[in-house]
C-alpha cells in the first residue's frame, strides 16, 4: 500500500514582512486615531472655555457664537498666556467709600473688592496715563487701583469728542505697564481677537465682517469715526486684542467700536497741544468697492466742503479717489483710518480720476 505524502506549503519571508507591515500600520493607525480624537475634544473644551460655555456645552455668558467650525481657530496656549500679560495693563476704579479699612500688624489699609470696580481702565504710557470708555463726573475724588494692588489718585481728564473714550492721568505714577497699540491695516473675517472687559472677564471674538458701515447712507464722511468691524461677540467697555497681545480697539458707552488708530491719533494730539486736534479732509463720499462694479475701486466724491484740505487741493464732487500717498483705497484701510496716521499741517499726495484721466494733487492738512 502506498501513501501520498502531504506537503506543507512553506510561506515566503516576503509574506511574513508584508504581515508585519499591515500590524504595524494597523497600530499607528489606532494611535493617530486616538491622538487626534484627543486633541480635537481638547481643542473643543478650550474653545467652548473662550467663547463662553462650560464642559457640557450651556453658555456662561450671554453670546452670539454658535458656529462650530470657531473651536479649531483658538491656540489655547496663546490665550491662557495672553490673559495675564494684558492684565497688567488694566486698572480698576473705585470710589473712597466702596473700601474697608483693615488693621493687619499694627498697619492699616484701605481694601477695595478688586471683582466689583466702579469702572476701569487701560494703561497707555508708564508715567500714569489710561484710557477708558468710562466718563467720571467725579474723579478727582475717586481711588484707582493697579495691578500689583498700589492706591493712586486721579489729576487730569480728557474727553476725546470723536470717539466717546476719556484719558485720565495719575498722579505720581512712574512704573505702569502700558498696552502695546497695533495697527487697523489688513483683517479677514474669521480672525480670531480676545475681548477682556478689565473686571477679569475674557472671551475669544471673531471678527465676522469686514468694511463693515452702520450708517444707513451709503454717503461717508472722511472725518467721522468708521464703523469699519462686526465682532461676533463684545462686552461693553471691553477692549480687543490681537494675538500677539496688541490693542485692536475699544469699545465706547455707546457700544461702539473705536479702532486703536483713532486711540492713538487722539492721544498723540493730547500730549503734544493738550487738546484733541485731528487732520480733516473735508469731504462726503461713496465707497465704490462696496458696490457692484467690476473693474472700479475707490472714492466717489459726493461732496467738498468748501475751503477744507481736499477743496483747496483741487478736488470736485464726481472726482474717484484713487490713492493717498500712494495707498491705494481698496478696501484693505479705509481713509477714515488712513488720516489717523496725519499731524495738522502735514501733507499728502492725493491721486483723483477726473472724467477718465488721473491727476496728483498736494493735500494740506
Amino acid at each position: 500500500m502506498k501513501f501520498k505524502t502531504i506537503h506543507k506549503k512553506k510561506f515566503s519571508s516576503d509574506f511574513w514582512w508584508w504581515l508585519l507591515a499591515i500590524l504595524v500600520n494597523l497600530v499607528l493607525s489606532l494611535i493617530w486615531f486616538k491622538y487626534f480624537f484627543t486633541l480635537g475634544q481638547a481643542d473643543l473644551l478650550a474653545s467652548a472655555a473662550l467663547s463662553g460655555q462650560n464642559i457640557g456645552g450651556l453658555p456662561m455668558t450671554t453670546n452670539k457664537l454658535t458656529d462650530l467650525k470657531h473651536a479649531v481657530a483658538i491656540d489655547y496656549n496663546e490665550a491662557a498666556s495672553l490673559w495675564p500679560l494684558l492684565s497688567e495693563s488694566s486698572v480698576k476704579i473705585f470710589r473712597p467709600q466702596d473700601g474697608v479699612s483693615v488693621t493687619i500688624g499694627g498697619k492699616t489699609d484701605k481694601l477695595f473688592n478688586l471683582d466689583k470696580p466702579l469702572a476701569t481702565a487701560w494703561v497707555v504710557t508708564s508715567d500714569g496715563w489710561l484710557v477708558s470708555s468710562y466718563d467720571l463726573a467725579d474723579w478727582l475724588d475717586l481711588v484707582v487701583v493697579s495691578n500689583d494692588h498700589k492706591i493712586y489718585s486721579i489729576d487730569k481728564k480728557s474727553a476725546d469728542p470723536l470717539t466717546g473714550l476719556v484719558f485720565y492721568h495719575l498722579k505720581g505714577v512712574n512704573n505702569l505697564t502700558p498696552l502695546k497699540l497695533g495697527e487697523n491695516s489688513w483683517h479677514r473675517p474669521g480672525q480670531l481677537f480676545y475681548n477682556l472687559d478689565g473686571r477679569g472677564g475674557f472671551q475669544a471674538a471673531w471678527l465676522e465682517k469686514n468694511n463693515y458701515n452702520q450708517e444707513e447712507s451709503l454717503i461717508v464722511n472722511s472725518d467721522s469715526l468708521r464703523q469699519r468691524w462686526q465682532f461676533s461677540t463684545t462686552w461693553p467697555h471691553s477692549a480687543l486684542f490681537t494675538g500677539k497681545g496688541e490693542l485692536f480697539g475699544i469699545v465706547n458707552k455707546e457700544d461702539e467700536f473705536v479702532p486703536v488708530n483713532y486711540i492713538k491719533s487722539g492721544f498723540t494730539s493730547l500730549l503734544s497741544d493738550n487738546t484733541f486736534q485731528r487732520v480733516s479732509l473735508g469731504v462726503d463720499y461713496i465707497d465704490l468697492n462696496q458696490l457692484s462694479l467690476s473693474n472700479q475701486y475707490g472714492l466717489l466724491i459726493d461732496q467738498v466742503m468748501k475751503d477744507s484740505p481736499a477743496d483747496k487741493a483741487g478736488v470736485k464732487a464726481g472726482d474717484i479717489l484713487l490713492s493717498i500717498d500712494e495707498i491705494n483705497l481698496d478696501t484693505e484701510v479705509s481713509i477714515n483710518e488712513i488720516l489717523q496716521h496725519y499731524r495738522p499741517r502735514s501733507r499728502a499726495s492725493l491721486v483723483v480720476q477726473r472724467a477718465g484721466q488721473n491727476y496728483q494733487l498736494t493735500c494740506q492738512f
